[in-house]
């Protein structure tokens, strides 16, 4: 299915935002493999150097970061980048707390419960582009 997306029109860009590398590596891979162009940042520095730099279909972002806090970064990215609300999915370890997941809604963005299995990756992505 990634080589008939590629043929067909370019591939869609996704910026990933996670401070652990392992995680970075495994997300750019699978998506990669399906066809997607993915930029990494692992720091909320780096993320906004990239976010100028290229207009970006998709955001999947740590809900925590080192150097700030992953909702701040997104108030951030959504200046940047009007719309990305809708086209960012957070990655985090706190949805079973419900007014994390109910503020997560609020902003527009989906979310991924870490850990998750690549093929729970690949369908969110999927739902966003």
């Amino acid at each position: 299915m990634a080589k008939v997306r590629q043929a067909l029109a370019p591939p869609k860009k996704i910026l990933v935002i996670d401070d652990d590398p392992g995680l970075l590596v495994l997300v750019a891979t699978v998506l990669e493999a399906e066809g997607y162009s993915v930029q990494t940042a692992r720091t909320s520095k780096t993320a906004l150097q990239r976010a100028r730099a290229c207009e970006f279909d998709l955001v999947l972002l740590d809900l925590m970061l080192p150097d700030a806090d992953g909702v701040i970064l997104h108030g951030k990215l959504k200046k940047l980048s009007p719309g990305i609300e809708s086209r960012t999915i957070f990655m985090t370890g706190f949805t079973s707390q419900g007014p994390v997941i109910a503020y997560l809604e609020s902003l527009g963005a989906g979310f991924l419960h870490k850990p998750f299995l690549p093929a729970d990756l690949v369908k969110a992505v999927g739902k966003l582009t």
